[in-house]
């Protein structure tokens, strides 16, 4: 079993840009025999199918861990590993969304696990769109299915593409 991380990004904005740093660090000191891609669109509408798509047709592995620049998930090898038995996997339930300073925090060196259901964060923990934030998927299935380019902007492309593997 291989296995290729894919972080669709634009640049721009300075707090995305630490949040990719400290998710690179954790890939590279959790999985570091998994190479990871950042597939940039630098111009144009930012439609995250186009940051996917392209990524999925240039790998050879044949797991991918679809993963935004700003997720991390401890249990990112178990779903990995759930591949074996399901179409496709998603590694976090519920999401925690931290606050803008238990961010800096987090990127000074806190552990995740110094916030909880009430200190740090910036709503009440949620469950998360079904393929959004990260996602684990054979790259059979988004090669023959692949995320849909038609949504521009941020928001729906995730939850169709888990449409499309939960018909799968």
């Amino acid at each position: 079993m291989t296995v290729r991380v894919i972080i669709p990004w634009r640049g721009g904005c300075p707090h995305r840009e630490a949040a990719l740093e400290w998710v690179l660090r954790r890939w590279a000191d959790t999985h570091p025999d998994w190479p990871v891609t950042i597939s940039q669109l630098e111009d144009g509408p930012w439609v995250k199918a186009d940051a996917v798509n392209r990524a999925v047709a240039d790998a050879r592995e044949d797991r991918l861990v679809v993963a935004d620049s700003d997720v991390w998930s401890e249990h990112v090898a178990s779903a990995v590993a759930a591949l074996d038995r399901h179409a496709w996997s998603m590694p976090h339930r519920p999401v925690y969304r931290l606050t803008q300073a238990a961010t800096a925090e987090v990127l000074a060196g806190a552990p995740l696990t110094t916030f909880g259901t009430h200190r740090g964060l910036s709503e009440r923990p949620y469950f998360g769109a079904p393929a959004g934030g990260l996602f684990c998927v054979p790259r059979s299935t988004l090669v023959e299915i692949p995320m849909d380019r038609r949504f521009v902007g941020w928001g729906g492309e995730d939850d169709a593409f888990a449409d499309a593997c939960e018909v799968l």
